[in-house]
């Protein structure tokens, strides 16, 4: 998969990946990175989930109107 991204939100991925290096002094990857946010955010977007409709109207304001 590939996905485009906009220039503020690869310069957040690496600030957290410099933080982490600064702060570990492991290197993590953007990949790595987008990979562990998909994961941690995937529980919130539980097509089950009694809040799924808010939750995503929340992440999509265009589906608001």
């Amino acid at each position: 998969v590939t996905v485009t991204l906009f220039d503020r939100q690869i310069l957040s991925l690496d600030k957290v990946a410099l933080t982490i290096r600064e702060r570990t002094g492991q290197a993590v990857s953007r990949a790595e990175l987008i990979r562990a946010i998909l994961d941690a955010a995937a529980g919130s977007l539980n097509p089950e989930a009694p809040d799924f409709d808010k939750t995503v109207r929340d992440l999509f304001p265009i589906l608001q109107g």
